[in-house]
């Protein structure tokens, strides 16, 4: 395999994106009494983006730029018996039922620049599928998945 750069808009950065749901968390619970510290590491050696403490009450919440179901499970898994908030994009529709694994949900509007932040990635592809790239006359594509369908397309003439 050779590791190849395309230049590709990602819809989502994954790392200023979930910065950005740590601080608007932080921002709300601090905002309804809590005392909030981030990134706890908790007494199972699992470390929490946020950890909220008011009087007894004490809250994991964890930030997910994309939730998954298997993502969830283990996240509740890891907090057992903990009260866990859920933090996610206002604009991610889920396709299974996030409130059954966590007592509260938070969705935040992410701005602008982050949702249609530009960079390049790195992919592992093959020298052929390379080659095949570097023959298309002009790439307009704007995501990975849309190359690929493009190319699947041409494959089968």
């Amino acid at each position: 395999m050779t590791f190849n750069q395309l230049n590709l808009k990602k819809t989502t950065s994954g790392r200023s994106s979930h910065r950005y749901l740590i601080k608007e968390a932080y921002r709300i619970l601090s905002r309804e009494g809590y005392e909030v510290k981030i990134e706890y590491i908790l007494k199972n050696k699992k470390k929490a983006d946020l950890f909220a403490i008011k009087g007894k009450d004490e809250i994991i919440v964890e930030c997910l730029v994309r939730p998954s179901l298997s993502i969830v499970k283990k996240k509740r898994e890891n907090y057992k018996n903990k009260y866990l908030i859920i933090v996610y994009p206002f604009d991610f529709i889920p396709t299974f039922p996030i409130e059954d694994f966590c007592e509260r949900i938070i969705k935040v509007d992410l701005p602008e620049e982050i949702k249609n932040k530009e960079r390049k990635i790195l992919i592992q592809i093959s020298d052929e599928l390379w080659e095949d790239l570097n023959k298309m006359k002009t790439c307009n594509e704007k995501t990975f998945e849309e190359v690929l369908r493009r190319l699947i397309k041409e494959k089968k003439k």
